[in-house]
């Protein structure tokens, strides 16, 4: 069995396949010539990466689709098991009691550390080459495809917001805790994320093929525009 630490090492090695797991994040099923579009690349360049995802049993085949006359397309999806937190809910077996790590578990603990440590570093790296992409996309500031991408960003954050401010400050969430106020946020943050998780499993009854715009916590940047716009149509 391969262990999850492997699998998020093996996704971060490439950026295309990287590319790749957040469109599955999008998109319930993609087949090989949907990932070829989305991605504005070839086939035969994608096809190894597809092979390293079904390996390491982040996707799965579903099922075949027929095109034209007998060709067959295979379609792909994730596996029931492989979600966002796959790499990092990985648990040691430690209850919630204080114990006393020895090495070995130690160094599990310090592998899972690791790997949850390059996925966020992976995703930041993503949110930062879209900014600066936007940022560089016309002379002396963004272009009006740009704008209007971030427009539609805007009318999402300050919905989103109160305070009517256009939108959270990324700022907002580097700051310094004391001891009780931290163990206040984590309280409050296991709620949060015990009624998410009953929002998302309703909405996955109520819709389960939608598309799904997947915005990044906290920043509120979208996924899916954001991997159209860093890989645009070639007609574009």
């Amino acid at each position: 069995m391969i262990d999850q630490a492997s699998c998020c090492n093996e996704l971060l090695k490439n950026n295309l396949r990287f590319q790749m797991w957040n469109l599955f994040s999008i998109y319930p099923e993609l087949s090989l010539s949907d990932l070829s579009q989305k991605l504005n690349k070839c086939k035969s360049t994608l096809h190894p990466h597809v092979k390293t995802l079904l390996e390491f049993g982040l996707i799965e085949e579903v099922r075949e689709e027929h095109k034209r006359g007998n060709i067959k397309a295979k379609i792909y999806a994730r596996t029931p098991k492989s979600t966002d937190q796959q790499f990092v809910r990985e648990k040691l077996e430690i209850n919630s009691k204080i114990v006393s790590l020895d090495k070995e578990s130690g160094r599990k603990y310090l592998v899972q550390l690791l790997a949850r440590t390059k996925l966020l570093k992976k995703s930041i790296d993503s949110q930062l080459s879209f900014i600066e992409k936007l940022l560089n996309s016309g002379r002396n500031g963004p272009d009006e495809h740009a704008l209007q991408l971030l427009n539609e960003m805007l009318i999402k954050n300050t919905m989103d917001n109160n305070s009517g401010s256009p939108g959270p400050d990324i700022f907002e969430y580097c700051t310094y805790l004391s001891k009780n106020a931290y163990c206040s946020y984590r309280k409050k943050l296991e709620e949060i994320n015990r009624e998410l998780k009953e929002v998302i499993k309703k909405e996955e009854i109520l819709n389960p093929t939608i598309e799904k715009p997947f915005y990044f916590f906290g920043i509120g940047l979208p996924l899916k525009k954001m991997c159209s716009y860093m890989n645009p149509p070639k007609n574009y």
